[in-house]
This record gives C-alpha cells, structure tokens and sequence, in this order.
C-alpha cells in the first residue's frame, strides 16, 4: 500500500476508509492519507504475504498414429497448457508476489502496485512426420 504521495490513484477501499477527521475510528483499517513521504516506521504495513501457487500445468495426450494407419505421422500429440492458474493466499492486495524494487536493496518487498502475473491458457497439436 502506498501514501496519497503526487496524487497517486487509490484502491477504493483504502480510499474511503482511511482514518479521517470525519472518521477519527481508531480501528479504521488504513491511516490518515499523507503527502509526506518521511512517514513513522510502524509494523502496521507488514503483512503475511505467504502464498502458494500451480504456476504451469500441462496436459498432453498422445495420438496412437499407428492404429490409425496414417503413413504421412510418425507422431503426433495435443495438449492444453496453463501459467499462473492459482495462488493460495490470505494477502490482501493485487499479489503476494512483490516485485517493484528488486534492483534495490533497500526497497525488496515492498508493494507499490505491483501488477499480478497475468493467467495464460494454451492449447495446440504437434505433428512429427
């Protein structure tokens, strides 16, 4: 999660329930929203992002050429395929797999909006002849 810092975009729910002075709760899920990046350290922005996840599977299915008589085949197969099909987690946000700041050492781990791992389904045939 990330401050209001240079009028970045919110997700709704931290948005709309932020501490405010309107909503001084002070269980309110997420802080006051702040401009200031030199903010208080605090382990309220730790959270458990233990994660699973079935990143590839693939089903294939070989196609017996040799009953079925044809001479052109030497083999043949087809098959689906799927990336990033499920991630088991308890993390709140987008995903639990924090990547923004790898190149600095200072900053791994830390979720700025981090864009999940896109899902991705294929399917195809392959022909040996």
């Amino acid at each position: 999660m990330n401050s209001f810092h240079r009028g970045s975009n919110q997700i709704e729910e931290v948005f709309y329930k932020r501490w405010t002075e309107e909503n001084p709760d002070p269980k309110a899920p997420y802080p006051k929203a702040t401009s200031v990046l030199n903010q208080a350290p605090s382990d309220w922005y730790l959270e458990d992002a233990s994660y699973l996840r079935v990143q590839n599977v693939r089903l294939s299915y070989t196609i017996p050429v040799a009953a079925l008589n044809i001479p052109a085949f030497k083999s043949a197969s087809i098959y689906i395929s799927a990336q990033n099909l499920f991630t088991f987690t308890d993390y709140s946000w987008y995903t639990p797999d924090v990547n923004n700041f790898a190149s600095s050492d200072l900053r791994i781990g830390i979720d700025q909006r981090t864009y999940p791992a896109a899902r991705t389904f294929m399917a195809g045939i392959k022909v040996g002849f």
